[in-house]
């Protein structure tokens, strides 16, 4: 009896503290439970707040999948995008992107799936009834989808509308390219005028030397009479050729100030390509050189200057035979296009290289042949002149060594 006895007060005293234990771990998870709850309500407020935060900060937020999807965004990314009352959720990012920032996009993205903790990419992007927008694009990579909570590869992006600075920088990209531009052609003119400057002093010194000379020597008294006849033409040449240079100087200068006047009459042109023909055709035979003129049959009546309009044309006669070894050709042909006068000037001579064609009618534009070429105003006097006749010159040319044709257009009398 007294076994049985001890046995059950022992059962008695293990019930009564498994009781005692399990009302301890009751009370332990309703503790637990108690702290549970007030942590999801604690979740709960910041998620509302962050999700307060994300809606209606003053940038604009989105949360872009790894093929660049919209996954989520707030108020501000729609009235950046310019979608008003449209979801973004779902819509490619890229459908909004310039072809130009696409390349810059993808490796946007592809910085992101490589683990990069934080990529920024300026973009372009195409925004109905506006200009095109520039933003920058700030993406940080996370491993959870806070819209559904489901675990996958999310990036966390904000875009800054950066178009006014884009523009401004560009401005001044665009100017400081001018300014450089600029410079490069001011130091480009100031070389030219000296190499002008080189070319006008020798142009001017060597009919001087020829005076000097032939005139120290027929002070000798000592020349036979066909030597004295040689040194007076020479000097009489040198005297002309140092004119000719002094007026194209001048005519330069009247051209470059607006002061040169033309006396405008009524005339016939091929009058004047006549007189200008015979003026030259003396250099011409010297140089055992070929000229074919066609004038046509009917007189060409224009308003023009025919002191002036004989300088052309003698400028751009000179010009051929001076740079058409003997036996070359010079053709001359004027005719009728529309209500227009077209004469045009074609040679055998040495051509015009690809580089020099922008730049023969430019003052101080002098190439490497300047020994040769002279001053080059001629032409820079030509093209002026037919301006002021209210007509257009242009020159074309196959190349060095294949010749040149210069065509002078003048608008025929009305």
């Amino acid at each position: 009896m007294k076994g049985r006895f001890a046995k059950s007060k022992l059962d008695s005293i293990d019930l009564h503290q498994l009781l005692v234990d399990l009302e301890l771990q009751q009370t332990e998870l309703e503790a637990q439970n108690t702290e549970f709850r007030q942590t999801q309500q604690r979740l709960e407020e910041s998620h509302n707040c962050y999700a307060e935060l994300y809606d209606f900060a003053p940038v604009a937020y989105l949360s872009l999948d790894s093929q660049g999807c919209i996954r989520r965004h707030n108020q501000l990314t729609v009235v950046l995008l310019g979608r008003q009352g449209v979801s973004l959720v779902g819509m490619p990012l890229a459908s909004l992107i310039t072809p130009g920032s696409m390349p810059p996009f993808f490796e946007h993205l592809r910085q992101l799936k490589l683990g990069r903790h934080q990529v920024v990419s300026e973009l372009a992007l195409t925004i109905k009834n506006r200009p095109q927008t520039w933003v920058r694009l700030t993406s940080v990579p996370s491993m959870v989808d806070s819209t559904s909570g489901a675990y996958g590869r999310i990036y966390h992006s904000a875009l800054i509308d950066v178009t006014e600075q884009k523009t401004l920088e560009d401005e001044r990209m665009a100017s400081l390219y001018r300014e450089t531009a600029a410079r490069a052609e001011a130091e480009s003119l100031n070389r030219a005028k000296d190499e002008f400057l080189a070319t006008v002093s020798h142009e001017l010194r060597t009919p001087i030397q020829s005076v000097l000379m032939w005139s120290q020597l027929l002070q000798t008294r000592k020349l036979k009479d066909a030597d004295v006849n040689i040194g007076l033409a020479t000097i009489e040449q040198s005297v002309r050729t140092q004119s000719r240079l002094i007026e194209s100087l001048l005519d330069v200068s009247r051209l470059m100030l607006g002061k040169l006047d033309l006396e405008l009459t009524p005339l016939d042109l091929g009058t004047c390509l006549q007189s200008a023909f015979d003026a030259a055709r003396p250099a011409a035979e010297a140089k055992l050189l070929r000229i074919a003129i066609d004038l046509g049959s009917a007189p060409v009546r224009i308003t023009g200057d025919g002191i002036r309009l004989q300088q052309i044309f003698g400028n751009l006669l000179t010009n051929s035979i001076k740079f058409t070894d003997a036996g070359g050709l010079i053709q001359i042909a004027m005719k009728i296009i529309d209500s227009e006068a077209q004469i045009t000037f074609t040679d055998t001579g040495i051509g015009i290289s690809k580089s020099d064609l922008p730049l023969i009618f430019e003052r101080f534009a002098c190439s490497n042949d300047c020994a040769r070429r002279g001053l080059g105003l001629g032409l820079t006097v030509a093209r002026d002149l037919v301006g002021l006749h209210g007509g257009t010159i242009s020159a074309t040319s196959a190349g060095a060594g294949k010749g040149a044709t210069v065509t002078v257009a003048l608008p025929l009398a009305s």
